[in-house]
Order: structure tokens, then C-alpha cells, then sequence
């Protein structure tokens, strides 16, 4: 789905290369390295905030640079590592903030839109937080409710920067079943970022690593990454 060939992540100057990649449907994948490695900017080039420093990322062999930014908006969505709420913001205003880019000028919801909102709603297991306020929930639960957001955007990608770095042992594993259940059976292709590699390693189908010593993006399937490899990574 998204193929990487020879390209270069950076600003000024490269951050990390990434000789071969390519990225399906269907698959969690969990992307780890230090601090200050080129996480945030991995992201920001998949949306189109951060320009390749060289070569062509492709999405369905065509590259992404040719996507205009409302199709784009169709095609990623993203989730920060942290939403701390809005006072007049309910749960259910939250998600619905998704289906932003298919309303009219008016931004009024339709009927499908509200439908669309309900089954995201009834499939996270909010019913009964929906009408609360998005300051009033527990730190996971307003997580879920962003995963939400994203799930009414209805794009096939779906980028996460750290969503379990404020989350107890319990939403942290919660929110990681719920992001591979998502890939699987609604097809779409999840990417996380966290540090929280050895829970991730019980969910991932996929590891991509920047080794900040060799400047490059690493794949591994997740049975067969080694704990020397991580070692190495964040040493």
C-alpha cells in the first residue's frame, strides 16, 4: 500500500534513509527509536507537513506528492499522544469532529454521518460516556474516544504518535487490542509510535526501528525481532 524506495527523512540534513519498505493494509505496526531519532518527523512526511529529503513515497504505486491535501485528509488520520479536552466538548462531539471533512459548509452531520458516528460509538463501548464532557473521562477513555475520531474520518491509514504514553498498564494493553482488532478486521494500516516496546511486541504484526547510529529505518517482523537488536537501537 505504501511502498518506500531510497528515501531520505529530514529537514536540513537526513534524520534516517529507508532503502525498502512497504507497508499493507490489515497490519499493526509499531514504530520505536530514541528520542529525537525522527519518529514525529516519520509522521509529519506520511501527512505532508514534511517534505522527502530525497526519493518518492507511493501510496498504490502512485506518489503521494500527486494526492491533493482533501484526499489525503480521506487517506491518513491521525491521533497525538495527548488530548486533554474541551470543557464544552462532549465525547460524542469529539468523534464526530471526523466526519468534519465530508460535511457541508454549514458543518451540519446528515443522517449517514450520524449513523457512521453511532456505529463507532456502539463499536468502542462509549454509549454511556458519549453525552459527558471530553474533560469529565479518564485519560484512556478519551484516548478511545480519539481512535473514535479517526474512525469516523473513516480513512485506510491510521497514524498514532505515543497514544499510551499517559495510560495505566491496563488502558495501555486495552488500547493496543483495540488498534489490532481495528487493522484486522476493518483492513486498515495502523502505524504507532511508543517507547512501550516490550507491550507492543504482544501486539505489533510488524516492528519498523530508526537505528540512529546507522541513520536507517529497520523492518522486522515481530516474532522474529531479538532484544539485542532493541539493545543496540536505544543504546
Amino acid at each position: 500500500m505504501i511502498k518506500f524506495k531510497n528515501i531520505s527523512v529530514g529537514f536540513s540534513e537526513s534524520l534516517f534513509e529507508i532503502k525498502d519498505l512497504e507497508l499493507e493494509k490489515g497490519k499493526l505496526v509499531v514504530l520505536i527509536g530514541p528520542n529525537g531519532a525522527g519518529k514525529t518527523t516519520f509522521f509529519n512526511t506520511l501527512l505532508g507537513t514534511q517534505s522527502e529529503l530525497r526519493g518518492q513515497i507511493h501510496l498504490s504505486d502512485k506518489p503521494l506528492t500527486d494526492y491533493s491535501a482533501k484526499q489525503k485528509t480521506s487517506i491518513f488520520g491521525f491521533v497525538p499522544s495527548r488530548f486533554v479536552g474541551v470543557q464544552h466538548l462532549s465525547i460524542r462531539e469529539l468523534i464526530a469532529m471526523g466526519r468534519a471533512p465530508y460535511t457541508n459548509i454549514l458543518n451540519r452531520l446528515s443522517k449517514n454521518d450520524n449513523q457512521i458516528i453511532d456505529e463507532v460509538i456502539d463499536q468502542l463501548g462509549l454509549q454511556e460516556l458519549q453525552h459527558k464532557s471530553s474533560t469529565e473521562v479518564s485519560d484512556g477513555e478519551r484516548q478511545i474516544a480519539m481512535i473514535g475520531k479517526v474512525l469516523t474520518q473513516s480513512t485506510s491509514v491510521i497514524l498514532l504518535d505515543e497514544p499510551t504514553a499517559f495510560l495505566d498498564y491496563s488502558n495501555r494493553k486495552k488500547v493496543l487490542k483495540l488498534l489490532r482488532d481495528l487493522a484486522l478486521i476493518k483492513e486498515k494500516l495502523i502505524v504507532v509510535s511508543s517507547h512501550d516496546i516490550d507491550l507492543c511486541m504482544d501486539y505489533a504484526d510488524e516492528i519498523i526501528a530508526i537505528d540512529s547510529h546507522d541513520k536507517q529505518l529497520l523492518h522486522f517482523d515481530t516474532p522474529f525481532i531479538k532484544k539485542e537488536i532493541i539493545d543496540l537501537i536505544f543504546d
